[in-house]
């Protein structure tokens, strides 16, 4: 299910999310760490036409790209607290 919605994130709370981005350090390649029929897929997009990067997991990532998921996992979760969706209340 994809998620979306809308929230006003103030200033202070996304220049520490985006630093916690940018101190994660992973491989651009990493073996992929399996296969699955169930389960989330993950993507992060950064950037901008110039510059930018996208990784994508399914379930569990790669070993490597471990402080990744652990980042998004800190984004969605701030996100969620912010706008929580009509399942959730």
């Amino acid at each position: 299910m994809l998620e979306t919605g809308e929230a006003e994130l103030v200033p202070e709370l996304a220049e520490a999310l985006l630093q916690r981005l940018a101190g994660v350090a992973v491989p651009v390649y990493a073996p992929p760490a399996g296969i699955g029929l169930d389960g989330a897929t993950y993507y992060l997009r950064t950037g901008n036409f110039f510059c930018g990067g996208e990784y994508s997991w399914w379930e569990t990532p790669p070993e490597p790209w471990l402080p990744l998921h652990e980042a998004v996992s800190a984004l969605l979760h701030a996100f969620r607290a912010l706008a929580p969706n009509d399942a959730d209340r």
